[in-house]
């Protein structure tokens, strides 16, 4: 299958991903990665203030949750020739939580 978008994750989600992720996890990513090949726009945009602390130039901000109190986010822009996603976040509600800048629980 050729994606629609051009795919891609950030440095530490890249890291992330290295050091694997936790059975309940996993297959869950691979369907969200399915997804975002073919439609990363299937969830609203996040409202600027959500995200605008932590990632200041990215242009727009989508999130999905994961089993066991993951989460992922990504953003989409124009590239020539199309669109790239890029995976901007993977991990722990926590740690999405302090990145942020939400209280933790």
């Amino acid at each position: 299958m050729t994606p629609a978008y051009d795919l891609g994750a950030t440095p530490a989600v890249v890291k992330r991903l290295k050091k694997g992720l936790p059975k309940q996890v996993d297959p869950a990513w691979a369907k969200l990665k399915a997804q975002l090949w073919r439609d990363p726009r299937f969830v609203v945009p996040d409202k600027d203030t959500i995200w605008r602390k932590a990632f200041k130039r990215i242009p727009n901000h989508r999130h999905a949750d994961l089993p066991g109190a993951w989460r992922a986010s990504w953003t989409i822009y124009s590239i020539e020739g199309g669109e790239r996603v890029t995976v901007i976040f993977l991990g722990t509600h926590k740690e999405y939580d302090r990145l942020y800048g939400f209280k933790t629980s």
